[in-house]
């Protein structure tokens, strides 16, 4: 009788695993959801706090004040109300 050896099949389940060749694609592409989403998306909510108004760097920090500034003013709440009742 003739034994053969099984030999087993590349890719498969073994194309899940995380390689070393892996990260080096990952790397670059999380550096640039970092860098081009995340930072910009903390640097919104850090001056959204502050009085910061685009020309003048010299800003303080006035916490919520802003939103409830927004909130309080009826024009918001009427926008608000549109985009949600369609």
């Amino acid at each position: 009788m003739d034994k053969k050896k099984k030999r087993k099949k590349s890719g498969g389940n073994n194309s899940l695993v995380f390689t070393n060749k892996m990260y080096v694609f990952l790397i670059p592409a999380l550096l640039f959801f970092l860098i081009l989403w995340i930072y910009p998306l903390l640097q919104l909510f850090y001056y959204s706090i502050t009085d910061f108004n685009g020309i003048n760097y010299n800003f303080n920090f006035v916490g919520l004040e802003n939103f409830q500034r927004i909130f309080e003013n009826g024009s918001m709440v009427n926008a608000i109300g549109s985009l949600t009742v369609e």
